[in-house]
């Protein structure tokens, strides 16, 4: 994976290709660039053939996107219950 590191004081940046941060979040770059467009994932357009993803943003779609244990019962079946539904 290529950092792209950019010092300037207080803008200190990774950019990442596209295909770069699709791989960190394990979705297919069809998808990265669905979510681009859509303005769930922020991309900066340098070209028009040249996203670039900043690490930052991925971290915030991570946290974004993660959930929260299941309140109440359990969505895992018992033992029992899996016989049940085979019979």
């Amino acid at each position: 994976m290529t950092y792209i590191p950019v010092s300037k004081g207080k803008f200190d940046r990774h950019w990442l290709k596209v295909s770069e941060a699709c791989q960190l979040l394990g979705i297919s770059t069809v998808s990265g660039y669905r979510f681009i467009r859509t303005g769930k994932l922020r991309a900066y357009v340098l070209n028009t053939r040249c996203y670039r993803v900043d690490y930052k943003d991925v971290e915030n779609f991570l946290k974004l996107k993660r959930t929260s244990p299941a309140k109440g019962k359990s969505t895992l079946a018992s033992p029992a219950e899996s016989a049940d539904r085979l019979r």
